[in-house]
């Protein structure tokens, strides 16, 4: 009987006990669920405090870097293009400042509209989502390579060579400008139409899909279907950020920073071995060191805005689980467009003949407002003056 008891008493014992920690290990797995769900719902607050500041910025900034270049890259145009002698040089600056501004309305304007709106411009229509994605590509890249053929041109000048071999001296007539320039004409074509052929897949691959977000609403995306043209979507995914990363940004800054720093020697060479006795000589000399200094300036720019974005916006992989990924994306496009909006400013830093020129054009616009402003006021006062004559003459007749 006692035993009996016992056993009763020692098996009570253990069913408590189980009972217990089953429910103390229930209790501590709710707290870990609940210190997650905790974890994941912070996350998502940071991550939606990111993404509102990122917005935030690029509706800040964009427009200033919109407008920046949106003035800047048309007067550009117009100052380089007022000079007597446009020399290849010049026209390449010209097609570089038009690309850019290509480059801004319709890269970093729709980026603006979508951020600031949240409507993306692509999914306007097929067509137009075709050609948005082709163009916004597609000036880029060429830009890159106007900047990399005007520095070789630079080169060649400086140097007195062609690409292959010496060039004999070259007696400066309009013959030979006008031959260089309508070399400038076709190497700009070539680079468009090669650049053209590497983004066409686009206007192919590329329609307005339905896909499903996390609501299982059906939203319209322009992109590549997968299913029905999986080994493209791939190419494109994994392969074509990298091409375009070594084609159209690390080869053109290694050729850029070669061809600049053997013209920053020569520019030091040649000033220090002037004669100073020949003025007409300095003159010349000045001339062709202010417009290298500012195509320098360009090149690095170049380098120093491109590369860094473009790194990062090719290899964000690691960083796209981080919660503050949209506010370093956003910031990292707007460095990368900024490149393309302050050629002006650029050139007035570097060059104080195209300051001016700026100067003088901008003088000569308020002046014509002045004057026009004048005109009109003289010709209200002339028929203010008749107008009160006539009226006198008629009291007369009265």
């Amino acid at each position: 009987m006692g035993h009996l008891k016992y056993n009763i008493l020692t098996n009570s014992c253990l069913l408590i006990f189980c009972i217990h920690l089953s429910c103390i290990t229930l209790s501590t797995g709710n707290d870990q669920n609940y210190n997650k769900t905790i974890s994941i719902s912070d996350n998502r607050e940071i991550y939606k405090f990111y993404e509102n500041l990122g917005n935030k910025m690029t509706a800040i900034l964009a427009p200033i870097l919109l407008i920046i270049g949106g003035v800047g890259n048309p007067l550009c145009i117009i100052i380089l293009l007022k000079g007597k002698r446009k020399n290849p040089t010049v026209i390449y600056l010209c097609i570089l400042a038009f690309f850019d501004f290509l480059v801004l309305y319709t890269g970093l304007l729709r980026q603006y509209i979508n951020e600031t709106w949240n409507y993306d411009i692509r999914n306007f229509s097929n067509v137009f989502c075709k050609l948005h994605i082709f163009m916004t590509y597609t000036f880029m890249q060429i830009s890159s390579y106007i900047l990399v053929s005007v520095t070789l041109n630079r080169f060649t000048i400086i140097f007195n060579r062609t690409v292959f071999c010496k060039q004999k001296q070259i007696t400066s007539t309009r013959i030979n400008e006008k031959d260089s320039n309508k070399s400038v004409y076709l190497i700009v074509f070539i680079i468009s139409v090669l650049v053209s052929l590497w983004n066409f897949p686009f206007l192919y691959f590329y329609d307005i899909i339905q896909q499903p977000n996390k609501k299982n609403n059906y939203l319209s995306d322009c992109t590549i279907d997968k299913e029905s043209n999986n080994e493209y979507y791939i190419f494109r995914t994994k392969y074509y950020g990298k091409l375009h990363l070594y084609i159209f940004i690390v080869v053109p800054c290694f050729i850029l920073f070669v061809l600049n720093l053997l013209i920053i020697k020569k520019i030091m060479y040649s000033s220090k071995n002037l004669k100073l006795n020949n003025k007409e000589a300095k003159k010349k000399d000045k001339k062709r060191t202010a417009l290298s200094i500012m195509l320098v300036s360009v090149c690095l720019w170049f380098m120093i805005l491109k590369t860094p974005a473009s790194l990062y916006l090719t290899f964000p992989v690691q960083e796209m689980s981080k919660p503050y990924f949209p506010l370093t994306y956003n910031l990292f496009m707007l460095v990368n467009y900024t490149n393309h909006a302050v050629n002006l400013i650029l050139y007035i830093a570097t060059s104080s003949s195209f300051r001016n020129e700026v100067k003088k054009f901008l003088e000569h616009i308020i002046c014509k407002n002045k004057k026009q402003n004048s005109i009109n006021s003289s010709m209200k006062n002339n028929a203010m003056k008749r107008l009160g004559s006539h009226e006198e003459n008629h009291e007369l007749v009265e």
